[in-house]
């Protein structure tokens, strides 16, 4: 019995990536872009030539809404203000770090890949007009 998923994995068939939105997009318009262009290929193209990824994860396992006398909590030294305080409060880039990913990815079959990369330039076109 042959799986069309594991001969992709043995032999290497990639699908490539032709539409990824920034990492953290809360932005209303961008989530409207993605949601259109998923429709409109498959649409075009069929649902079958298409795989819709989102990881959807934290980046650090750091916790964001501890409290200073939480075990959980990592606690840091501060020179200024109150002495103790913990590294979420302390560090914007931690602080983003707790924030989920918010990433969405279209992928393609191979033998589709060039119509569908110019079907999304020639859509994403016709949105700015």
């Amino acid at each position: 019995m042959s799986n069309e998923y594991a001969d992709c994995i043995f032999n290497r068939k990639i699908m490539p990536v032709i539409y990824e939105t920034p990492t953290y997009f809360a932005d209303k318009n961008l989530k409207s872009i993605y949601n259109i262009l998923r429709k409109d290929l498959a649409r075009e193209f069929g649902e079958d030539k298409l795989l819709f990824d989102s990881p959807d994860k934290v980046i650090h396992k750091i916790p964001q809404h501890y409290k200073l006398d939480d075990e959980k909590a990592i606690p840091v030294w501060v020179p200024y203000g109150r002495n103790l305080s913990t590294i979420i409060e302390e560090s914007l880039l931690i602080r983003n770090m707790a924030e989920n990913i918010d990433l969405r990815r279209i992928y393609v079959k191979e033998d589709i890949a060039g119509k569908a990369k110019e079907f999304i330039k020639e859509r994403i076109r016709d949105m700015e007009d």
